[in-house]
């Protein structure tokens, strides 16, 4: 432990037995230190927010964690002790009468930056109340470092004509958040000339879009800027002045122990919330998760566990083992080394409690939803007020039901779908997956194939009985009704499995991006596999999803007798219709492949990079570090470049 916290560490001891506070002697003579460095070391504590001084003679000392809030009290924040006094003074900023404050906020990557930021524009809102809402825009200024005219533009709008490509006025992130939280990012990654722009919106509530001269816009922005850089060297100090509350969030080895175990206990119960059984871990690795100091702070935590977790279930999985329980052999390497240096192996495991957890003796759980019951019993009831649009709507809402409960991590096998489905459905799922991923007009994920599966198990055991008075309910979208006919076709001649009109119409709704895109992994930076070969990329993406438990992977195959260009196109397409992610990389191996993001940049406006020579390591690195929230596409293409050359143990 470094001599700050021993100073934190001590100061929560003695103010045990003193409730009035801790003056710098006493800290001093009972660490034998003297008292202007424990007096140097507190003021440090102060700075960062994890202690407050009580002005008088002798000054003394508390911790924030003893100072209630009485205010934030009334909100349910999963915030740690070290954050609350931070938001508070946040909170003070955003609600200053008049105008808001604005408010520059600084830590190491991953101390929760970002998350600080949601849970401030959050609460303003909830004290706002209903009639009144602050809209809260969030952008990361790195993913656009690259290109300064377009990261200005980005935030505050483009005029036709002001640089090659801007065909069209464009409304800026300052626009959208009038009267609301702008909150950048990486703010130190704007160019000068766009840090000069924003003094100027905060000095004067005024701002012109790029390539304006004499038109100008107002705006009332609460500012709220981040960085992982010392401000003062990075910012320009006109700017940097301007930040009257300047928030410095403490890294994650500098807070308690007792935060950081709400930490780990939180996303345990997390993943075991995601499992269809019960996950424990061994007191040990528990123990290397509180202890490790970690460089990439909470977001590093978090993406540890996750991997841990996955590696224990996929064990469970394969029978080796008859419960899920995490040990030394689940660690990364990283945790794994440390543990050997640093931990005594005991054999107490602890069990993760969780309401998500569901037993598999619990049959009830495995009970799917009877769409045919549902629609027949509204028909019969309403037979001349039931409309289209209502079908539709209750058909969506069964998708989405599937989707939810069941494309989760745990059935990211072929034996969890088994539990669910008899086995020639899934053989036929497979084969049309194999058959049609290269020919559909649409992108088709095998989850998302088992999924329609799950309906087609329920059609099999209620629908040829109660589907006589079922509408035929046609899909908007004609590619959905083209691809789901394909599926049925498939099914047909490979089980004989034969769908009437109304199912296969049924069949689009399932194959909607917006159906199931919710219930995958939320990642800022979206990681494509495009490889020469039949199925080179999709079995090196199936080992990583299957290893991190999320289809954090896309992969795309490139068949030999398929020209370069179509391959190009289909990219293009699946990169277009991305959600929101901040940016796009692009792991391929040889040939024209390699030039393909530069090829894209100019016809899209995300960033893109692409790293050559892809391998193993460099997927399961990629698709970590995607689950990361504060990784900017720049920092997951320079670790995962890294990882090229690094061996899996």
């Amino acid at each position: 432990m470094n001599r700050i916290n021993e100073v934190y560490e001590e100061l929560k001891r003695l103010e045990k037995e003193n409730k009035q506070g801790i003056t710098a002697a006493e800290i001093g003579n009972s660490l034998n230190i003297d008292r202007s460095t424990s007096s140097r070391y507190l003021n440090e504590l102060v700075r960062k927010n994890k202690v407050f001084k009580i002005e008088g003679k002798p000054v003394r000392y508390k911790t924030n964690a003893t100072m209630k809030s009485s205010y934030l009290d009334k909100f349910d924040i999963r915030a740690g002790k070290s954050l609350i006094a931070i938001l508070e003074k946040a909170m003070a900023a955003v609600m200053y009468p008049t105008k808001p404050l604005p408010i520059l906020i600084t830590g190491e990557t991953g101390t929760g930056k970002t998350f600080m930021a949601e849970t401030l524009a959050e609460i303003v809102n909830k004290t706002l109340g209903k009639n009144k809402h602050m809209p809260f825009i969030s952008f990361n200024c790195a993913d656009y470092a690259h290109n300064p005219e377009l990261l200005v533009g980005q935030i505050f709008g483009v005029i036709k004509g002001a640089y090659t490509g801007a065909n069209s006025d464009k409304f800026g992130l300052v626009e959208r958040a009038n009267n609301g939280i702008l909150f950048l990012d990486e703010i130190h990654r704007l160019p000068p000339s766009g840090q000069e722009m924003l003094f100027y919106l905060i000095d004067k509530g005024i701002y012109r879009r790029l390539g304006e001269s004499t038109t100008e816009h107002k705006a009332t922005v609460a500012l709220i800027g981040a960085t992982t850089e010392n401000p003062k060297e990075a910012i320009l100090p006109t700017l940097y002045r301007r930040f009257t509350v300047k928030l410095e969030v403490p890294p994650l080895r500098e807070r308690s122990r007792e935060e950081r175990e709400e930490l780990v206990d939180q996303f345990l119960a997390e993943e075991a919330g995601k499992m269809n059984t019960n996950l424990s871990i061994v007191d040990s690795c528990k123990e290397v998760f509180l202890s490790y100091d970690y460089p990439g702070n909470i977001g590093q935590l978090k993406s540890e566990i996750q991997i841990a977790c996955a590696r224990a279930y996929l064990r469970y999985l394969k029978n080796e083992v008859d419960q899920v329980v995490i040990t030394e052999d689940d660690l990364s390497s990283e945790l794994f080394n440390f543990s050997k240096e640093n931990i005594i192996y005991q054999e107490k495991i602890e069990k993760i409690e969780t309401k998500s957890i569901r037993s598999k003796t619990d049959t009830n759980s495995l009970l799917l939803p009877n769409i045919y019951k549902q629609l027949n019993g509204i028909i019969k009831n309403e037979p001349n007020e039931i409309s289209k649009e209502k079908i539709q709507k209750i058909i969506k809402s069964y998708v989405q039901e599937l989707s939810k409960n069941y494309m989760q991590p745990h059935f990211a096998t072929e034996k969890s779908w088994q539990q669910l489905m008899d086995q020639d459905l899934i053989h036929a799922l497979e084969r049309a997956y194999i058959q049609l991923k290269d020919q559909m007009p649409i992108y088709l994920n095998m989850n998302q194939l088992f999924v329609l599966g799950l309906h087609l198990q329920n059609y099999r055991a209620h629908g040829h009985l109660e589907n006589k008075s079922l509408p035929t309910i046609v899909h908007p979208n004609v590619q959905y009704r083209v691809a789901a006919r394909q599926i049925a076709d498939v099914l047909e001649k490979t089980i004989g499995f034969y769908l009437p009109e109304e199912e296969i119409e049924l069949i689009a709704f399932f194959l909607s991006p917006e159906q199931y895109v919710q219930t995958m992994a939320k990642q800022s930076i979206a990681v494509f596999l495009i490889t020469h070969g039949q199925s080179t990329a999709s079995s090196m993406a199936q080992v990583v999803n299957s290893l991190l438990g999320y289809d954090v992977i896309r992969a795309i195959d490139m068949p030999l007798n398929v020209l370069a260009k179509d391959i190009y196109e289909r990219v293009k397409w699946e990169i277009k219709r991305l959600g929101n992610v901040n940016g796009v990389l692009l792991l391929v191996d040889i040939g024209s492949l390699i030039t393909m993001g530069d090829t894209f940049q100019h016809e899209i406006e995300l960033p893109i990079k692409t790293l050559s020579g892809v391998n193993l390591p460099m997927v399961i690195e990629a698709g970590r570090l995607s689950l990361v929230s504060d990784m900017t596409l720049s920092e997951i293409y320079e670790k995962t470049k890294r990882a090229m050359f690094t061996l899996i143990n």
